[in-house]
Parts: C-alpha cells; sequence; structure tokens
C-alpha cells in the first residue's frame, strides 16, 4: 500500500468511527404504563330541570311609569380613598 493510501484510509476509518461513536444506539426499553386507579362514584340522580316560562312567582308585574326610555340615575356614593 502506497503511504498516501493508507492515511486516506485511515482518515476514513477515523470519520466514520467519530459518528459511529457520536450516534446513540437504540436500547430496548421496555414501557411500563402507571398503574391505572379505578373509582366508583355515587352520585345522585340528576334533578329535572325547572319548568321554563313564567317567572316572578306568579305575581304580575307592573311598570310605575309610562313606557319609554328610563331616566339616568347618579351612581350611589362610595367610600373615599386616599
Amino acid at each position: 500500500m502506497k503511504p498516501l493510501t493508507f492515511i486516506t484510509h485511515f482518515a476514513a476509518f477515523m470519520i466514520i468511527l467519530m459518528f459511529l461513536l457520536k450516534w446513540d444506539m437504540t436500547a430496548i426499553i421496555k414501557v411500563s404504563e402507571p398503574p391505572t386507579i379505578e373509582v366508583e362514584l355515587n352520585l345522585p340522580d340528576e334533578p329535572e330541570p325547572p319548568v321554563r316560562g313564567g317567572g316572578g312567582g306568579g305575581n304580575p308585574v307592573q311598570a310605575t311609569g309610562a313606557a319609554g326610555i328610563a331616566k339616568a340615575v347618579p351612581p350611589a356614593p362610595g367610600d373615599k380613598d386616599d
């Protein structure tokens, strides 16, 4: 073998060896699933939904004034901060 050919082959071998050592080897790892917990709930039956409509307990609603836009009311005074 010529010296230049030997050096070229050696350099190529070292480069390939460097990549092989750098790469992670795949390992067969058994993945274990975490244990599951089963819980039995004793929930009461859901109540029936209320009947829609009506409202106000059957009391008639009567406006105090004529129909139209309501008058503006100033806000209630609050606490004054320092």
